[in-house]
C-alpha cells in the first residue's frame, strides 16, 4: 500500500464504505493516472475481487495507459 492509502486508512478509520469509498476511490484514480512502466500488485490466494477499487478503477486505467502489471500472490 502507498503511503497515501496508508493515510487514508487511518483517516477513515471507523466510517461506513458510503462514506469512505469515494474517496479511495479518488485516490485510486490519481494513483492510476500517475503510473508509468511497471506497477506490482499483491494479492492473498483468493484473488482480487473484480467489484474492488483495483477491478473497478485502478485496473481499466492502467491497461488503458498501456502500464505492464506485474501480480505477486501473497499469504
Amino acid at each position: 500500500m502507498t503511503n497515501a492509502g496508508k493515510n487514508l486508512t487511518n483517516l477513515t478509520q471507523g466510517m461506513s464504505w458510503a462514506e469512505k469509498g469515494p474517496m479511495w476511490q479518488k485516490l485510486s484514480t490519481q494513483f492510476a493516472k500517475g503510473a508509468t512502466g511497471t506497477v506490482h500488485v499483491f494479492h492473498n490466494a483468493g484473488g482480487i475481487n473484480v467489484k474492488s477499487i483495483w477491478g473497478t478503477v485502478e485496473y481499466p486505467i492502467l491497461k488503458k495507459n498501456g502500464v505492464n502489471i506485474i501480480y505477486h500472490t501473497v499469504p
